[in-house]
């Protein structure tokens, strides 16, 4: 059975990944800053800070796959890049393949930033 990690595992994306992921049996792990009030039987469910290359070492740990499906907002407006490159790093060490799910909102309006979520008029349930 595959066993799938989301980082991001409760946003937007990630939850629906997750779900889907339970949906078709396998193995889900979902990381995030904090749990959900609403957890899926059979998924996993760990808490970590990703700017923490210990907890992106831990969650590629036993993962045949790795969905990173981060969003650049707070602590991670600016960092993403960064966090990407290290999870990168260690799904490479590990030979566990990983995929990125991105949108709009980690794009630049201009030439050094700041990126569209950044911006005041960027929606918040986007």
């Amino acid at each position: 059975m595959t066993r799938l990690t989301v980082i991001g595992g409760t946003g937007y994306a990630g939850s629906n990944i997750v779900a889907k992921a339970q949906a078709r049996g396998l193995e889900t792990t979902s990381w995030s800053r904090g749990l959900p009030a609403e957890q899926l039987p059979g998924v996993t469910y760990r808490t970590g800070d990703v700017q923490d290359p210990a907890t992106l070492e831990q969650a590629v740990s036993g993962a045949d796959v790795i969905i990173g499906a981060l969003s650049p907002r707070g602590a991670l407006d600016g960092h993403l890049r960064e966090v990407y490159r290290t999870l990168a790093g260690f799904a490479e060490k590990a030979g566990v393949r990983l995929g990125i799910i991105g949108g709009a909102g980690s794009l630049l309006v201009a030439d050094g930033g700041p990126t569209l979520a950044s911006l005041p008029t960027f929606p918040a349930e986007v």
